[in-house]
């Protein structure tokens, strides 16, 4: 513990000094008990360590009334500014100030989540806080050991890892759909499950994977399908297929984004549960005021989506 000027910190009770505030304010024992909800016996007891420890009777009678020493006049004003910031430190939440803020968030999320809510995130962030900075990198694994390390702020993910230290809200669902090519040599119409199943596919894989969502459906029914060309990224993968036979499975609102570029949205022909988005954190930002104010701004956002 800190030594200052011989005196060492944790030698000091800090509750003495409340009690000393309350006395200052109410000179007499028997109110600063009931103020502070102590019995008088408490109070006179700390009132004892008090002189002991400043080395002044602090509070003398005069006829019925306590009148407080000069050392004590003296320690008026700097014990009630160390309680104003005790009370500060353990009771009050520091605030956040959006529209003066220069905070860093760090968020982490594939491109087709970025795609989806980043672009109608980012108007509502600049007219807001727009001296805060918002850093969105790419997927990343061990999310809940980075986020307890303060490497990221937030995750916006579809998968989510099994951590009692991570907090969850969710966002929104989003569909699967098929694209293929407009002149795609075999499937012209409707797809049938036995063209799905014949027919090679294209598998987005942000963190390089060899099977997906629509493999792990398959699997459940004792079914696979010819996994082809492995592709990184959502925003690449549907241009990747164009004037090819592969079939694409990936979230209805990035594929619309691509229907009148040569390629034709199809309904897939199994049942597929809906992708669900979720913004993901860490409970060692659970109660940060800034962080808190981030995911409200998320959750507007994703209102105005639907």
């Amino acid at each position: 513990m800190q030594v200052m000027n011989g005196i060492e910190l944790s030698g000091v009770d800090l509750n003495l000094l409340t009690v000393l505030a309350v006395l200052l304010e109410e000179t007499s024992v028997t109110r600063a008990a009931a103020r502070l909800g102590r019995t008088q016996s408490a109070v006179s007891h700390a009132l004892d360590r008090l002189r002991e420890a400043f080395g002044d009777p602090l509070f003398v009678r005069s006829g019925q009334r306590m009148m407080a020493t000069p050392r004590a006049e003296s320690l008026r004003a700097p014990v009630a500014e160390v309680t104003a910031r005790l009370v500060d430190l353990w009771v009050r939440a520091p605030a956040f100030d959006p529209a003066s803020a220069t905070r860093r968030f760090v968020v982490t999320a594939s491109d087709y989540l970025t795609t989806v809510l980043i672009p109608p995130l980012i108007p509502r962030l600049r007219e807001a806080a727009p001296r805060a900075v918002l850093s969105v990198v790419g997927p990343k694994r061990r999310l809940p050991e980075r986020m307890a390390r303060g490497e990221l702020d937030f995750g916006l993910a579809v998968y989510l890892e099994d951590s009692a230290s991570i907090y969850t809200q969710r966002l929104f669902d989003d569909r699967f759909v098929c694209l293929v090519a407009e002149d795609h040599p075999k499937i012209r119409g409707k797809l049938d499950r036995k063209a799905f199943l014949a027919h090679p596919h294209a598998l987005i894989s942000p963190l390089g994977g060899a099977t997906g969502y629509v493999d792990r459906e398959l699997a459940r029914k004792g079914e696979s399908r010819h996994v082809a060309v492995v592709l990184p990224d959502f925003l690449m993968a549907p241009r990747a297929i164009q004037g090819t036979d592969l079939i694409l499975t990936l979230p209805e609102r990035i594929a619309r984004l691509f229907v009148k570029d040569g390629l034709r949205m199809l309904e897939p022909p199994l049942d597929l549960p809906p992708l669900r988005a979720h913004l993901i954190w860490h409970e060692r930002v659970s109660r940060d005021p800034a962080c808190q104010w981030f995911r409200g701004l998320v959750e507007a956002t994703v209102k105005e989506m639907r």
